[in-house]
């Protein structure tokens, strides 16, 4: 049974002692329950059991103020111990005062006491392990902590049958008693254990904050409020009317049907018979249903199974279909059912939990027995004929249906809730500016920090308030500021600096003057004023006077290239430069085409810079080609997209055929993808798709995956073939689990033989986490595109969290998105927990059977990467294993495939432990 070992080592131990704690609970509440029910209803007619239903709802009430306050493990321990002694101490005065003659009252007060008391241990109890356990845990540990009170109820109306015969129903109050004192022992060591695992975690858990006590009506408020508790407290509701309807229906007609001598028996062995089936359920259902259908369904299996049981009831009614009825909820609730419910809780802040779960609980369970009763007392005035109540039953269970599939969207939020709550939220638009903050941008453009000048100068620009600049920044002693503020004038095209301006052709700075002459040019040409500027003795600003004389047609392009020509000579300044290509950008002609062409030669980042501008305004497709070669410089990445985008369809074909083409540089053809992405249509899209698969580098291959999503995101309703994407997730998977399988070789290798945990071996294992890390990442960006209505980023950052909560949200959003082909894969893969496990969910996407050592490093040899080809060498040489030397001497590495750097790095080290493997062979020989 795989679900038994799936709770790990560190979860055993308060596991094991839960089990126990709820195990005999459910022990001497199944003594208790069979001698209350045989007690009660040898002695007094079942149609009293409606009123007793409303004391019970009504104690419940009062009984909520024990669940108020702080969600501290170590209080929910300290109040679990203090039920348990008082239920053992209930048993006994009901004992004492259950004498021979058996006086109403005391029958009255064991009925109201037996549904009381186990049903605050257990919320208790429960509270304790949703603290205890995250969502993904708890899937693993609840249902083997099930199997607990399965087991006690069957071991529990097992002993209360075999008592029955030699003795009165009352004497099972004593043994009872005495199996909550021992509950509460196993409820310490519980306690102990769950806080020697709190204190092993103190380094890596975050500290949850005490939380102020909660009365009862600002802990129901609470609830009301939160979307998801009503409707958990409303579903819990429903649940209690229709079991309640069941368990009254039942105990009618048995009390009918079976003699009071043979009641106690009776009872005991249908009891002890449910359990038995619950039990055999819940080793071989319960984890693999939950797991596959999700905690929705499972709370809707119940309702759907009684519904059959309420038409059996209307049709044929008799001590069978109240069997049948009463069987489906006795196998179910301790099973399935309570598994499911307890799951409901665990996505809550602690908080949260700690306020409402009673308000749901005992309220909403209380709350539906007492509307049951009322329903009942109804029906026993009309028609006490137990086959008129099968409607009844009918449309409870509908509704019961209803409210748990309905439940699916709210309970997946909770977990949306928590991936946000680890997010950093990224301002990404400018925001709306309030009089406040145009105040203060205004008064940041006389600060003394030219940094806070020139940022309040973009803000203004970027939110449309260019106008709000006044021209006096021009007087400003800073020519960085000066030269950004003409910049945002003569975008934004104002004219009214001009008059102002006239003083900075005479300034200081030769580039303050080049820009000021380029602002008069575009805004309000003067020939004139050009002609003595193209003389000037500054050579920015002849540079930018003469362009601008030529674009207007009253300078020949002979006679401009012949002026311009000594300023190029030699080694111009970077000012020159700069200011020519700024001229160029303002100026763009075809005319101008072989100098932009010659700027973008120069060292220069900014000159280059607007070079690729002048290039993009130009529009010239012969120019496509060298616009492509800029992408390889991080600096000009950005204009050149831009830049490229101004070609259009054009500039798209280019693109389209660039990455097909294998003969360009690896440095251009990686930023390829991101830059297609960037045209945002649906051509764009299928030319990124199409290369998905056929693309040979890995690099290329996800950076088109990123830049799918960039595309998709920006541009949601464009189309992407949903089987074309399968594919590549499937293709990371099987990457994935060959990493895995790798891994577990190599550790299990060095089990086998500890010599070969060497520095090569811990650098490879290193290796192949990494590369599994990049593929986990590929894949969360495949799924994405898979399906689009989720923030993948979020679920990919959730799985690497550190944070158990975290991860367990993103788990279950991920069991939830995918099908039933993927979720069980995709989560186990991403979860924590030891390689073993996490290869066994992936044996159908593994080809073969796992390598041996030895042979696993040959073929880690022939790998495609360098990386791992090196590390793989070196650690084979480090064991001695000469079978690598011939084909690590005949790998051939392709240069074009690596980079600078990079390359050689690689080369080197492929030569370096070839030549150190052969020298050393050779010495040997």
């Amino acid at each position: 049974m795989r679900w038994l070992a799936d709770v790990h080592p560190d979860e055993r131990g308060a596991t094991i002692w839960a089990t126990i704690t709820v195990f005999l609970v459910l022990v001497a509440h199944s003594m208790l329950e069979t001698a209350r029910d045989a007690l009660f209803l040898s002695h007094l007619p079942a149609s009293h059991l409606p009123w007793v239903y409303l004391v019970l709802a009504g104690l419940a009430l009062a009984a909520t103020r024990l669940f108020s306050g702080s969600a501290a493990p170590q209080q929910h321990a300290e109040k679990l111990i203090l039920l348990q002694i008082a239920a053992a101490t209930g048993n006994l005065a009901l004992l004492f005062l259950l004498s021979e003659t058996k006086p109403a009252a005391a029958l009255y007060a064991l009925y109201v006491w037996g549904g009381l008391a186990s049903t605050l241990i257990l919320l208790r109890f429960w509270l304790m392990l949703s603290d205890r356990f995250t969502p993904t845990q708890a899937k693993r540990v609840f249902p083997v902590i099930a199997a607990g009170p399965l087991l006690g109820s069957l071991v529990g109306y097992g002993l209360a049958g075999v008592t029955a015969r030699y003795m009165a129903p009352r004497y099972l109050l004593g043994v009872s008693a005495a199996v909550f004192l021992l509950s509460a022992g196993a409820s310490y060591l519980m306690a102990r254990a769950q806080a020697c695992r709190a204190s092993d975690d103190a380094a890596t858990v975050i500290a949850r904050p005490a939380h102020e006590e909660l009365s009862i009506r600002e802990s129901i408020s609470l609830a009301l409020r939160h979307n998801y508790m009503r409707r958990v407290a409303l579903l819990l509701l429903v649940a209690s009317v229709t079991v309640t309807l069941g368990d009254f229906i039942f105990k009618t007609v048995v009390a009918r049907e079976i003699s009071p001598a043979q009641l106690g028996s009776f009872l005991a062995a249908s009891y002890f018979l449910f359990d038995l089936l619950a039990l055999l359920l819940l080793f071989t259902a319960v984890v693999p249903f939950v797991r596959a259908r999700g905690v929705t369904e499972a709370l809707a299996l119940q309702p759907v199974l009684l519904f059959g049981g309420g038409v059996l009831l209307t049709i044929t009614g008799g001590l069978a279909a109240v069997l049948c009825l009463r069987g489906v909820d006795g196998v179910l609730r301790w099973s399935l059912h309570k598994t499911a419910t307890e799951l409901l809780y665990v996505p809550l802040s602690p908080r949260l939990r700690s306020a409402v779960k009673a308000v749901s609980d005992i309220l909403a369970h209380r709350g539906g027995q007492a509307l049951a009763s009322l329903l009942i007392l109804g029906w026993l005035a009309i028609a006490p004929s137990e086959r008129l109540i099968g409607p009844i039953l009918i449309a409870c269970t509908m509704a019961w249906i209803y409210l748990a599939l309905s439940l699916r969207q709210p309970y997946l939020d909770l977990f949306r809730e928590t991936l946000g709550e680890g997010a950093i939220a990224m301002q990404i638009d400018f925001p709306e500016l309030d009089m406040a903050s145009l105040e203060t941008l205004i008064a940041a453009l006389s600060s003394p920090d030219d940094g806070k000048v020139t940022a309040a100068m973009s803000l203004l620009h970027e939110t449309g308030r260019t106008h709000l600049i006044p021209a006096l920044v021009l007087y400003h002693p800073s020519p960085p500021v000066v030269l950004r503020a003409l910049d945002l004038f003569t975008q934004a095209r104002r004219d009214d600096f001009l008059q102002n301006a006239k003083y900075l052709l005479h300034h200081a700075d030769d580039s303050v003057r080049a820009a000021t002459m380029r602002a008069c040019s575009l805004l309000q040409p003067d020939v004139d004023l050009l002609r003595q500027a193209a003389a000037s003795d500054s050579a920015p600003v002849a540079v930018t006077a003469l362009v601008a004389l030529t674009a207007a047609g009253h300078l020949d392009v002979p006679t401009f290239d012949a002026r311009l020509g000594p300023y190029l000579e030699a080694n111009p300044g970077d000012d020159v430069t700069r200011s020519l290509a700024l001229a160029l950008r303002d100026n763009a002609i075809p005319a101008f085409a072989p100098l932009m062409e010659r700027l973008l030669g120069v060292a220069d980042i900014a000159t280059r810079r607007e070079a690729i501008v002048a290039i993009g305004t130009l529009g010239d497709a012969a120019h496509l080609p060298l616009l492509l070669r800029q992408l390889a410089t991080r600096e000009l990445r950005a204009p050149t997209r831009r830049a490229l985008l101004l070609f259009g369809d054009v500039g798209l074909e280019h693109l389209t055929n660039a990455l097909h083409d294998p003969t360009l540089p690896r440095s251009v053809r990686i930023h390829l993808p991101r830059t297609l992405s960037r045209f945002g249509n649906q051509a764009a899209a299928d030319t990124l798709l199409a290369a998905l698969l056929s693309e040979p580098t890995g690099m290329v291959r996800y950076k088109i995956l990123r830049g799918l999503g960039h595309l998709i995101a920006n541009a949601p309703t464009l189309n992407v073939d949903p089987t074309l994407i399968d594919r590549v997730v499937d293709e990371q998977v099987r990457t994935i689990a060959q990493n895995l399988q790798w891994r577990v070789t190599l550790e299990q290798g060095a089990v086998e033989q500890p010599a070969r945990r060497t520095t090569g071996y811990q650098l490879l294992v290193d290796l192949l986490a990494q590369k599994e890390g990049l593929a986990v990442e590929r894949l969360f960006r495949a799924l994405g595109l898979r399906y689009r209505d989720e923030d993948w980023s979020k679920l990919y950052d959730g799985r690497r969290s550190p944070d158990a909560r975290t991860r367990s949200s993103s788990g279950e959003l991920l069991h939830d998105l995918l099908g039933p082909t993927l979720r069980g894969v995709v989560v186990d893969l991403t979860e924590d927990q030891p390689l073993e496990l996490r290869l066994a969910a992936t044996r159908t996407y593994l080809d073969a059977e796992p390598l041996a050592y030895d042979a696993l490093l040959l073929r880690l040899v022939e790998d495609p990467s360098v990386s791992v080809c090196c590390v793989a060498s070196y650690h084979a040489a480090e064991l001695d294993l000469r079978d690598i030397r011939a084909p690590l001497e005949a790998r051939a590495i392709d240069p074009t495939e690596w980079l600078g750097g990079l390359r050689q790095k690689s080369l080197a080290m492929v030569s370096g432990v070839t030549s150190a493997i052969a020298e050393r062979f050779s010495h040997e020989a």
